[in-house]
């Protein structure tokens, strides 16, 4: 038996860990005598019924928090976004997209725009394809094209990850999530690039995720999440021109002027309009 604590996100795997965790909390009048109080959480235990207890958790998008599957209980740890529709055209967004893919064809950044609305319409949806978007020169948008108008529509479901993290054993950022954005990688080594190229194409095709936490037991979870990854260098990931999985975007080598990245930093920060906007296009 073990505990998971749905506030922390957390296993532990014992009783005594959740006590030494919860333990600090003000304790309470005790039901039974009200001139005595106790911690919550050795009341909690002494009067849990059976509803506390499920099989597992898992992450399905669109599902309730709790839901049963081939008679089993789990808790489902999505939760949706809270970002309202806008009416109106995203129009600086809009601008910022047409610039960076301009090195594309009509049918190719309509393509990357179906990719990026597709999962938003059907909730749920496992695309098994990514983007990769590279340009040596900073300060053209790779990022902001993603964050924070992807983000925030994605809300908890969404995570931003350096992408020295492919290299790592343990991976909880990959975790019940639906959108997750690689920055900044850079493989120099050639057995490096095979390596995280393998495992890009495992987490981009594979309907599950196994996810390795410290001092946390190795998990499962459903995989539902979509793989934007951007770099300054063209050659930090290896990938050919028969590769299917990847839309690779060459962003331009010179940034718009600095007043179109604080206009545009203004749309997306402002009541959170211009995030609804792009939302509502998107939809």
């Amino acid at each position: 038996e073990r505990y998971y604590s749905r506030d922390l996100e957390k296993f532990y795997k014992s009783r005594h860990g959740l006590i030494d965790q919860y333990d600090n909390l003000p304790k309470i009048p005790d039901p039974v005598d009200m001139r005595k109080r106790i911690s919550p959480i050795k009341l909690w235990f002494e009067q849990r019924g059976p509803n506390t207890n499920v099989h597992d958790i898992t992450y399905i998008p669109g599902q309730p928090s709790e839901l049963t599957q081939d008679h089993r209980r789990y808790i489902n740890t999505w939760r949706s976004a809270v970002i309202p529709r806008v009416s109106g055209e995203p129009k600086p967004w809009l601008e910022l997209f047409k610039y960076l893919t301009m090195d594309l064809t009509p049918e190719q950044c309509h393509w990357v725009l179906q990719w990026l609305a597709y999962p938003m319409q059907n909730i749920g949806a496992k695309l098994f394809s990514s983007v990769f978007i590279y340009s040596h020169a900073q300060g053209v948008g790779k990022n902001f094209l993603i964050d924070p108008f992807i983000a925030k529509i994605y809300g908890r479901n969404y995570v931003r990850e350096e992408g020295k993290s492919i290299e790592s054993d343990f991976n909880p950022w990959a975790a019940c999530k639906q959108f997750i954005f690689m920055d900044e990688i850079h493989l120099t080594l050639r057995a490096e690039r095979i390596a995280a190229m393998n495992m890009l194409k495992s987490l981009i095709t594979n309907d599950t995720i196994p996810v390795n936490e410290k001092f946390q037991p190795k998990i499962y979870f459903p995989n539902y999440a979509q793989y934007w990854m951007a770099s300054n260098y063209s050659d930090a990931l290896m990938i050919d021109n028969s590769d299917r999985r990847t839309m690779v975007i060459h962003a331009p080598e010179s940034p718009l002027s600095e007043a179109f990245y604080r206009s545009l930093d203004d749309y997306a920060r402002k009541d959170l309009k211009g995030i609804g906007q792009v939302y509502n296009y998107l939809m």
